[in-house]
């Protein structure tokens, strides 16, 4: 039914009732049967903000809604579509015997202005009336007095002279009726059309949408249509309805020049979730923001007054940019202590929502204001999941005061600068209408079962397994740049302890904007989610809304989500817990619901299922160990080994009763190398170096382990060879130098596999002659050579891809040199890496490590950058191949987005201040830049720079 924006609604009004398996009303039995009056139980209209139920039930002729009670948002939809709803069930004889019920028994339940709305019939003819000067609304004229944050926020924003725009009163009271001046109103592609059919038709077709430079909308939530078509059934049905959707919110805001974040060009996903961007780019402390959707509070926790409205609220305050609310009672909830280590702001919301006071409907409608030691010390990331989830606890809004965090988080995130009032916080003695206190210290990792989210369990207090079909990590509340942090942390994890998702579960991570993307492209966390079996999605809504990857199939499918709501149908037919982003993660290694803090002790102590951690050798039980080691040493603490060096390394032990040393203390870096030798080879290959020689015969022959200048020789696996050609992506126009290149191995292959020219400089001069011997019999030797020469002494400048496979003390006296080679060149390493420069790619195969990098232009210090016929200021910081910067226009300054270098290729984007998206991509070439820029909309262009 949500795809209908009409009175073609009313054919579906209740289709959706399930009693047991069954659903009793089929399309078109509530208006075929002439019903008038609707009743229900607790908490009426749970679930969302959609006015499509409200529009449904009265174009199917219901009239009068009565419940035990009533979501705020849904309550408010009916009175504004001119629906009668009451709480006394006595009005259920009287209709019965026929007596008629004045209006003013529905009027007199409500404030001011919405018993007006009551006796007018609706918000359009109530809006009409206004805006023609027939209805005046009177402002509060209460003394001043102590307020909460929300009344603050609140009294500040009362208009109280439409025309002439003045705003403020002195205080307001819970119950008062007001309207107040919205700074950011919003919609996306499932309401804007309905918004924008009720506006048309109570303002007419030409009327205009007052301010539209602070409106937005978003095609966020059905932006996966091919996924739909490619599922079949229904969902492929589904698909011209949803683009039909977006049509219709496009061509309304062309015409009333709105902005529109939209979807991705070329593939599914879109810019990102409302919510995110809202909090990304536009929200500040002290603002109003109203969304058509119930987890608008999501950037309260920007400390700004953020709250759900249904279409008709939102077609109304397009017309006069203010909004209707009755002022909220609040219930601060007190964050007292601090989290543990592996509890986060989701497992203390699941807390939340199960305690009686909400779980009891009691905080519906109300402000929840957090406050307390335990949320000054959390990131605004995590104050969004608590403010967002407002919505679950039926809260009119969640909010947090501004403070020096909130300030951190727009300097960083946007490069905006905001300032603090003294104003923008709740007053102590402020009258609330409950207190909730939480011993965060004593909290544990939650979930919730299925069902809904108020169904909260402490993890570890399960009786059985849950085993796990789906985990998904996405949605407005488990998708930004920290929960994506969380996630990246437990699977690094994992994978270091043998670990990837479990077979037979699909783990779905949706990013919840190019922002968040971004930001986990520029940490190196794809390779990360990639290697640990993770599907990864474009930004959207997903799974949460039924709409995208993540989704299950059957009944029989059970699912871990880090999204903000578990009820029946909401992401398929099967059976929805909620947690948190690193109880999902920990549960897609595992296989079953866990905690990322029962998941670690049973993987170090136990054994990982691939093995665990295995045992470490000594060198001093491995003969041809070099007598001086590098200095410098490894840390082993978090190293695992696959199960089959395990294994090797117990059969090593028992044959030659030498004992073992469990990795829990840095070791020399030799024994790294040795270690290396070990994953693919048996205990006999490891001989004395006296009876190498022995052996030795009129042909050179290698021992693997024998000692070298800088090294002792162990070769690279062939299979691992390829593997490091194809990071590189080597081609036959490549230069390929091996430094250390011992027999010779990976130059031959780049040369006979590639047809690349390629080089190997070795000091054995054994070594030399023994891989220009192997060139020769390859048939190679005409593009590869061997020369004998110092790694460290050579000019290897004229290659385009450097490989080698030596000790991290000697990478790092190489690096200098390597940072000085043309841009782009690629150097691939076996096992071992560069301690800060990141690599911009790893790879693995049966656990033997390859990483790559790619070398970065040198970019640091000031540039000029022109186009579109501006000019602009750009200040860029450079740490190997990650940047970070600023952009100044005028007297406006934005931080970089996405900032990023591989090679001679850059990109990075900034926001404009009037919320616009500029992505840049190009070249760089010594002192100038070029490229193209790409804004939202599609629009395209060139740019050019120069050093300052």
């Amino acid at each position: 039914m949500c795809f209908q924006h009409d009175e073609r609604l009313g054919d579906h009004a209740y289709v959706g009732l399930k009693c047991g398996e069954a659903f009793p009303v089929r399309p078109g039995a509530v208006r075929a049967g002439g019903f008038a009056v609707s009743v229900a139980g607790k908490r009426r209209g749970k679930g969302s903000s959609r006015e499509h139920s409200p529009f449904a039930e009265a174009a199917a002729g219901i009239r009068l809604v009565i419940a035990e009670s009533f979501e705020r948002i849904y309550r408010q939809n009916c009175i504004n579509l001119g629906i009668y709803t009451s709480t006394d069930f006595g009005l259920l004889e009287r209709i019965a015997r026929g007596e008629p019920i004045p209006v003013e028994e529905f009027a007199r339940q409500h404030d001011p202005i919405t018993a007006a709305i009551v006796r007018c019939g609706g918000l359009a003819a109530f809006t009409r009336a206004r805006l023609d000067g027939a209805l005046r609304v009177p402002a509060p004229a209460h003394a001043a007095r102590p307020m909460t944050l929300a009344e603050k926020l609140i009294a500040r924003a009362v208009v109280t002279d439409p025309r002439e725009e003045r705003t403020g009163v002195a205080a307001v009271r819970p119950g008062d009726g007001v309207f107040v001046r919205a700074d950011w109103r919003y919609s996306y592609e499932y309401l804007t059309p309905m918004a924008a059919t009720l506006f048309e038709r109570a303002f007419g077709e030409g009327a205009r949408v007052a301010d539209p430079g602070s409106v937005l909308a978003f095609e966020d939530h059905l932006v996966f249509g091919r996924w739909s078509g490619a599922r079949g059934g229904e969902r492929a049905a589904q698909v011209p309805a949803t683009r039909a959707l977006a049509l219709a919110q496009a061509e309304f805001c062309a015409r009333q020049a709105i902005r529109v974040h939209g979807a991705l060009a070329g593939r599914d996903g879109a810019e990102g979730i409302c919510h995110s961007i809202v909090a990304e780019r536009y929200a500040l402390p002290g603002t109003i923001v109203a969304g058509t959707d119930s987890h608008t509070p999501h950037v309260g926790a920007l400390g700004c007054l953020a709250f759900g409205v249904g279409a008709s609220d939102m077609a109304a305050a397009w017309r006069t940019r203010d909004v209707r609310i009755t002022v909220p009672s609040t219930c601060r909830v007190v964050l007292n202590g601090a989290l543990p280590q592996d509890v986060a702001a989701k497992d203390l919301v699941l807390h939340l929502l199960a305690l009686p006071y909400v779980r009891d409907g009691h905080a519906i409608g109300q402000a929840i204001e957090y406050c307390g030691p335990a949320v000054a010390a959390m990131s605004t990331d995590e104050r969004a999941t608590l403010t967002n989830m407002a919505a679950e606890i039926g809260g009119f809004t969640g909010l947090v005061a501004a403070d020096a965090e909130t300030l951190r988080f727009l300097r960083e995130r946007r490069g905006a600068h905001a300032s603090l009032a003294d104003w923008m916080a709740g007053d102590a003695d402020a009258e609330v209408a409950h207190t909730i206190e939480i011993d965060c210290g004593a909290l544990r990792p939650m979930a919730a079962r299925p069902g809904d989210p108020g169904n909260g369990v402490a993890v570890d207090a399960l009786a059985q397994a849950v085993p796990i079909d789906i985990a998904y990590c996405g949605s407005c509340t488990g998708a930004k740049r920290e929960d994506l942090d969380r996630v990246h942390e437990v699977l690094a994890w994992g994978l270091a302890h043998g670990l990837r998702v479990a077979q037979g579960v699909r783990f779905y991570l949706q990013f919840g904007s190019l922002d968040v993307r971004d930001h986990c492209v520029a940490a190196g966390m794809l390779e990360t989610f990639r290697a640990a079996g993770v599907e990864l999605v474009e930004p959207g809504c997903g799974a949460c809304v039924n709409a995208g990857p993540g989704v299950s199939d059957a009944v029989s499918q059970v699912t871990v989500s880090a999204q903000n709501r578990n009820f029946p149908g909401r992401s398929g037919p099967g059976q929805v817990w909620l947690a948190s982003p690193a109880t999902v993660a920990a549960s897609a290694l595992a296989g079953r619901l866990t905690s990322f803090a029962a998941l670690r002790p049973r993987s170090v102590s136990g054994g990982a299922p691939s093995g665990g951690a295995g045992f470490l050798l000594t060198s001093a039980f491995v003969t041809g160990a070099p007598r001086n080691p590098v200095p410098g040493s490894i840390d082993f603490q978090h190293t695992a080994l696959s199960s089959e060096t395990a294994a090797m390394h117990r059969r090593f032990r028992l044959r030659n009763r030498a004992p073992a040393l469990i990795a829990s203390k840095p070791l020399s870096v030799p024994l790294l190398v040795l270690l290396g030798a070990l994953v693919a080879l048996p205990p006999a290959a490891f001989a004395p170096d006296t009876a190498a020689q022995a052996a030795k015969n009129e042909e050179f022959t290698p021992q693997i382990g024998q000692a070298g200048k800088d090294v002792i020789w162990v070769p690279t696996p062939e299979e691992l060879v390829e593997r490091m050609l194809r990071m590189a992506q080597a081609t036959p126009k490549d230069f390929v130098i091996d430094l250390g290149s011992g027999d010779g191995r990976i130059a031959i292959a780049a040369a006979k596999l590639i047809g690349a020219r390629a080089m190997g400089i070795e000091y054995n001069p054994d070594m030399v002659d023994l891989s220009n011997r192997k060139a020769r019999e390859a048939g190679v030797d005409g593009r590869v050579k061997f020369v004998k020469a110092d790694i460290f002494e050579s000019d290897f400048s004229q290659a385009s891809v450097i490989t080698m496979y030596l000790l991290p003390g000697l990478n790092l006296r190489l690096r200098p040199k390597l940072l000085d080679m043309k841009p782009g060149t690629r150097i691939v390493s076996h096992q071992f890496n560069m301690d800060d420069w990141e690599p911009d790619e790893r790879g693995s195969l049966e656990g033997r490590q390859a990483y790559l990098w790619i070398i970065p232009a040198k970019v640091q210090g000031g540039w000029n950058l022109a186009t579109g016929g501006q000019t602009y200021e750009i200040s860029l910081t450079q740490r190997y191949q990650k940047l970070e910067g600023h952009v100044k226009f005028g007297r406006i300054e934005a931080g970089l987005r996405g900032a990023r270098l591989r090679g001679d290729e850059i990109q990075f984007a900034w926001v404009d201040n009037t919320g616009v998206r500029h992505e840049f991509g190009g070249r760089v070439s010594g002192a100038a830049m070029e490229g193209v820029v790409r804004s939202d909309g599609g629009r395209e262009g060139r740019w050019s720079a120069s050093r300052r």
